[in-house]
């Protein structure tokens, strides 16, 4: 089945061979020279493929600052936390 093309210069419609598809051609009203498409119709090339995506990192958790204190909280003076005295 022929490919329909049209020129890009002077819009002439063309048939050419299914060989030619992806070649260079010749428009022979106006003799410009132009790429012959792939398919069936003069569409536009098929798009790129997109490019793999990346796993999203999440952020670590914040480190914790050198002025916290690493040890659960302990009451100065009267001695130790529960006691009754």
């Amino acid at each position: 089945m022929p490919i329909t093309v049209v020129c890009p210069s002077c819009k002439t419609k063309l048939q050419v061979k299914d060989e030619a598809a992806g070649k260079k051609g010749k428009c022979p009203k106006c003799q410009t020279a132009f790429m012959v498409p792939g398919g069936t119709s003069p569409a536009a090339p098929a798009p790129a493929a997109a490019p793999p995506k990346q796993p999203v990192k999440k952020p670590a958790p914040p480190a914790a600052s050198a002025g916290r204190m690493s040890r659960p909280y302990q009451r100065r003076g009267r001695g130790a936390v529960g006691s009754a005295e």
